[in-house]
């Protein structure tokens, strides 16, 4: 398994744990603070990032996402929804 998966909006329907690979079901409000899979108990964050949403094992991610993932927890929800925003229109994620 990676430090991701993928769905894709209209493509998918549903996406599986990058860690352990059974199916992740979505918190109550979609988001991207901490989650954990009902399975693995692994550390999971959710980014819906346009079209895609991007289910992240947090531990095996590259060390540059888990710097976003500190900032963007420091934000309020209207400010990181912002900057996810303009971090995909730079094409930066």
């Amino acid at each position: 398994m990676g430090w991701y998966s993928k769905l894709t909006i209209g493509e998918d329907t549903f996406i599986n744990c990058p860690s352990c690979g059974k199916r992740y079901v979505f918190g109550p409000i979609f988001d991207h603070h901490k989650r954990h899979c009902l399975e693995c108990k692994k550390e999971l964050r959710e980014w819906n990032m346009n079209k895609s949403i991007y289910l992240i094992d947090v531990e095996k991610s590259p060390d540059i996402i888990k710097e976003i993932i500190l900032y963007l927890d420091q934000l309020t929800e209207n400010e990181a929804y912002n900057e996810l925003r303009f971090l995909e229109k730079m094409k930066l994620i």
